[in-house]
């Protein structure tokens, strides 16, 4: 896969830069982050380790994120 200039991938014609994305849970935003496409964020937002990781930080001894939450990238 070819890389271009800082990083960006390149596939076909089309030239794809990292990207900061916040990961929203329950519509608030609550982390950003680095990707190059949307299923690449998807993906991460997904991550169990990472909801695992946000579920054990808290504001008001409130978890940032639990099993039930939604989360989803927002660009």
């Amino acid at each position: 896969m070819p890389i271009g200039y800082a990083g960006e991938e390149i596939i076909g014609n089309m030239i794809f830069a990292r990207s900061i994305w916040t990961l929203e849970i329950n519509g608030k935003p609550t982390l950003a982050f680095e990707a190059m496409k949307y299923r690449e964020a998807d993906e991460i937002c997904h991550q169990e380790w990472l909801r695992l990781e946000l579920g054990q930080r808290k504001i008001n001894n409130v978890p940032l994120c639990t099993p039930k939450d939604t989360a989803r990238p927002a660009g």
